[in-house]
């Protein structure tokens, strides 16, 4: 396929928002989950440290939003079955997760019950993101649907509706009873986003939303160092890392870099030959 420039922005972003999910976890899994007992507040290096992982932890965590509404941006009137699709990322999932789990087992750091495990990584849900992913790539072409035939007003209706049932903005309204950050629910809300800015094109005329992205982003992790912070003073309390998942704030923020990314043209014109080509590669980076 010919890389078209119009939508080398999305391929960018594409790649961006996997990179982001694996420095979330990079940053989770090597410096948050090994904070529980507080950061050192004699070092001022160890504070420094907590600051800057706090900013990258909230700047990078919008990658899973970001991926699904890009999937709205581009499935929005692709009303087409979507099986061989959802086939191939079973596929690309199994062929990781199984082979990876069989390479452990033969030098000794996994069981062969848990390769039976990684057998089926959707119905053992190895990857949260990957299972949900598959089902919203089999209602896709359903949701498209609902995308073609709806008017503008009634579309607007339902995203209300989808919010307050997702969102969930200091346990307000209702995410954490409907939604839930890892389910399907959520997926689709974000498919609808998506598909509303590519059929509708909102805020059109505004072209800074790549520095609202970064000033939300660090203003958010700001407001919740000075929560710790004041926690600190109060009561003693370690500082710690807290944070806003999917379906919180980190909606915004992530909201803020899709928009960015629709609105920005990429003018070299080696940029979207190689973006296109790299592309396709992102999700099995993010397996590995």
């Amino acid at each position: 396929m010919k890389p078209d420039s119009r939508l080398s922005n999305i391929d960018l972003l594409r790649v961006l928002s996997m990179f982001l999910i694996l420095l979330t976890h990079c940053i989770q899994y090597g410096t948050v989950w090994c904070a529980y007992e507080g950061v050192n507040m004699d070092s001022l290096w160890a504070i420094t440290d907590w600051a800057v992982m706090y900013w990258g932890f909230f700047l990078a965590s919008v990658g899973v939003n970001c991926f699904v509404l890009i999937s709205g941006f581009l499935l929005a009137e692709r009303t087409d079955y979507r099986w061989k699709s959802a086939a191939r990322t079973w596929l690309s999932t199994f062929f990781y997760s199984f082979f990876i789990c069989l390479l452990f087992v033969l030098l000794g750091k996994a069981s062969a019950r848990e390769l039976f495990h990684y057998a089926f990584p959707v119905y053992s849900d190895v990857y949260w993101f990957i299972t949900q992913f598959i089902g919203l790539t089999v209602l896709s072409p359903f949701l498209a649907r609902l995308v073609v035939t709806l008017s503008k007003r009634e579309y607007q209706i339902m995203l209300v509706v989808l919010a307050v049932m997702n969102l969930r903005l200091f346990k307000f309204p209702y995410g954490a009873i409907y939604g839930g950050p890892q389910t399907i629910v959520w997926f689709v809300f974000l498919f609808f986003v998506g598909a509303y800015v590519r059929k509708y094109r909102p805020f059109g005329s505004f072209r800074h939303f790549g520095k609202c992205y970064v000033a939300f982003g660090i203003l958010l992790a700001s407001a919740y160092m000075a929560i710790q912070v004041a926690l600190y003073f109060k009561d003693g309390k370690p500082f710690d890392y807290g944070n806003t998942f999917n379906n919180s704030f980190t909606f915004l923020t992530a909201f803020l870099l899709f928009m960015w990314a629709v609105n920005h043209t990429v003018r070299e014109k080696s940029v979207p030959a190689f973006i296109s080509k790299a592309a396709p590669f992102a999700l099995g980076v993010y397996l590995i």
